[in-house]
């Protein structure tokens, strides 16, 4: 068996698990982009009113509570999707551990059958840990 075959076949892995990342990592950011664009505007709108009021030394109009209330809801806001954010991340990364796992025991069998000469035959029983789900 040549060593190009055994390298093409770890190549081919490292590939699958390399696409598998990507994918990932692409949900993530977009899942942040959703999070950022939503919050970012609001933020700064309310920041600058509340600069504008202190900058001029004006006492601290009635409404001052309703753009207190309105900075609270925008937090909470925030806090909400940071936590949508960190589930998604979570799950995400979950599943790249799986499929990682999955690939490795895949490219280590792929590697094994690649090396072996064509007379030589085996195989391997894979069997799931107890813990798995």
């Amino acid at each position: 068996m040549s060593i190009s075959r055994l390298q093409s076949t770890i190549a081919q892995y490292r590939k699958q698990l390399a696409s598998h990342e990507a994918t990932v990592t692409h949900a993530l950011n977009q899942a942040h982009a959703a999070t950022v664009t939503k919050i970012q505007p609001k933020l700064n709108t309310l920041y600058q009113q509340i600069a504008d009021k202190q900058a001029s030394g004006e006492p601290v109009p009635p409404h001052f509570l309703y753009e207190q209330n309105r900075l609270q809801a925008t937090k909470d806001v925030i806090s909400g999707n940071i936590d949508e954010f960190g589930a998604l991340a979570h799950t995400q990364v979950g599943q790249l551990q799986h499929t990682g796992a999955q690939l490795g025991l895949q490219s280590g069998q792929a590697q094994l059958q690649a090396m072996k000469p064509p007379t030589v035959k085996f195989s391997f029983h894979h069997r799931k840990p107890s813990n798995e789900l």
